[in-house]
């Protein structure tokens, strides 16, 4: 059979034609017709990786040795992979006519990641996905649109969920999940509501959590939605959801909040007055370390995105005096 050359076993055959196709298919070939036209002489031309030239492939594929290659041989490679006879659009794929992977092959490329079920795939994350090679369909996307049979533009955790969905990989319950994600904020030094809400929303967004990733998609994993911005509020709802118990913390913690003060301070802030006679332009352009510029300052004081100054700075959302009177209370400004 074709892939012995290589030890590729006998289940994985299909998964290797699919391969072999799909290294065609850079070259050019995607029929039997387009192949012939093109002729030994510029087979023997190709280098077909990741074959080691075209004596690997025509090896792997007929189980010989050939010491040149001929017409026949080339019409039998048509054979063994059962290329046809011509496509719909000549020198170019017809992507969207495509036999789709079968779920056998599918699911057999998810095993050799280690992936067996729903859980297995929620813990790499959608930034694995993304990047990750999913041989020969191809890359996190690709491999996306084959299982769903639709155009993937991001993939988020609501992907994974889809194709676990479309594979029928058993729910998960909720405990398995609390104590992944819980055990996951431990080797942070988070082990309760205190502590997640101390390191607060920036921290947490620019944090890594193997094998989730970033903040947001750790955030996303565990709220079972796409997060676009680290926010107390979000920090609170993962709170609410792994059980944390509450200690008073749904507002600023006394300790932040003497934090958010000294900062200001530093600033020669020390009352209302003095943040309001600034006013939202100046403290959209000062740096607040280590959170950054005074949007996301604002925005990690109040728990909502709190957007850069704008013309029309009185909408809702952006610098404002409005929003300089809310950050004197949430912290105790005199």
């Amino acid at each position: 059979m074709i892939g012995d050359k290589l030890g590729f076993p006998q289940e994985n055959e299909e998964q290797f034609r699919h391969h072999c196709l799909a290294v065609l298919e850079k070259a050019g070939i995607t029929d039997r017709r387009g192949l012939l036209k093109k002729g030994s002489a510029w087979f023997q031309k190709q280098d077909f990786k990741p074959f080691h030239g075209w004596k690997d492939l025509a090896n792997a594929i007929l189980n010989t040795n050939p010491a040149q290659i001929n017409h026949a041989m080339l019409d039998e490679i048509a054979d063994k992979l059962g290329l046809p006879q011509i496509t719909e659009l000549p020198e170019k794929v017809n992507k969207a006519k495509q036999e789709p992977p079968s779920r056998k092959l599918i699911l057999s490329i998810l095993s050799e990641k280690n992936i067996k079920d729903r859980l297995s795939l929620r813990l790499k994350g959608p930034a694995w996905l993304q990047k990750e090679d999913f041989i020969p369909i191809g890359k996190g996307k690709a491999f996306a649109r084959a299982v769903l049979g639709k155009t993937i533009r991001i993939i988020s955790t609501e992907t994974l969920e889809e194709i676990s969905d479309k594979l029928d990989f058993p729910e998960i319950s909720v405990e398995q999940l609390k104590a992944r994600y819980l055990t996951t904020l431990t080797e942070k030094g988070i082990t309760g509501r205190p502590d997640l809400i101390k390191k607060g929303p920036v921290w947490f967004a620019n944090e890594d959590f193997p094998p989730f990733g970033k903040g947001r998609a750790f955030a996303g994993a565990i709220l079972g939605r796409t997060i676009y911005m680290s926010t107390l509020a979000v920090l609170e709802e993962i709170c609410d959801f792994l059980g944390y118990s509450s200690t008073g913390h749904t507002r600023v913690d006394r300790q932040i909040q003497k934090g958010y003060l000294t900062i200001l301070r530093e600033k020669g802030i020390v009352c209302r007055a003095r943040l309001l006679a600034l006013g939202p332009e100046w403290f959209a352009r000062e740096d607040f370390f280590p959170f950054g510029n005074g949007a996301s300052f604002a925005s990690a004081v109040m728990g909502r995105p709190i957007f850069a100054i704008r013309v029309d700075h009185k909408r809702f959302g952006f610098l404002s005096a409005d929003v300089l009177e809310e950050i004197a209370d949430k912290i105790g400004l005199p």
